[in-house]
């Protein structure tokens, strides 16, 4: 695999194995917000490394973050027989664009729910849109949350 790591994915990378405490980590290489944001998604989030979990994660991540994920999970549980589905899905990823989200706030708030639950609502949205590899439209996504509501 041919690819060049940012130095915050090789740091991340020394703690694949340890049991490290991530704010001692963090006071002692004085890391800004946006590295502790970093390095708190790469080292807690659950390992997804199927092309479907991959959606989920980009539709609420940027790609270069979710590539970074990838490539950690890659060494995580290195296997020589996947380099070629790991060149597949690291063009998959460093390719994707993802596409404007087709509902909004107003759309969901329409289908008469409180101010409280749209965020919520949209998240769920958002997830089945991903499922759908990002090609579920806002009727079919209106009315996913439709059957989701009727169901609560």
């Amino acid at each position: 695999l041919k690819f060049s790591a940012q130095l915050q994915l090789k740091i991340a990378i020394l703690f694949l194995k340890k049991n490290s405490d991530l704010k001692i980590f963090f006071k002692e290489i004085c890391a800004t917000n946006l590295e502790k944001k970093y390095f708190k998604f790469m080292l807690t989030t659950s390992p997804t490394v199927d092309l479907h979990g991959l959606n989920q994660l980009l539709a609420f991540h940027e790609k270069e973050l979710v590539l970074d994920f990838y490539l950690l999970n890659l060494a995580r549980d290195f296997d020589a027989k996947k380099i070629p589905e790991a060149k597949e899905i690291i063009k998959f990823l460093a390719e994707f664009s993802l596409p404007n989200f087709p509902l909004n706030g107003q759309d969901v708030m329409q289908l008469g729910l409180a101010k409280e639950a749209v965020g919520k609502a949209i998240k769920k949205a958002k997830i089945f849109w991903a499922k759908s590899d990002f090609k579920a439209n806002k009727n079919t996504l209106i009315n996913f949350l439709k059957t989701e509501l009727s169901d609560n």
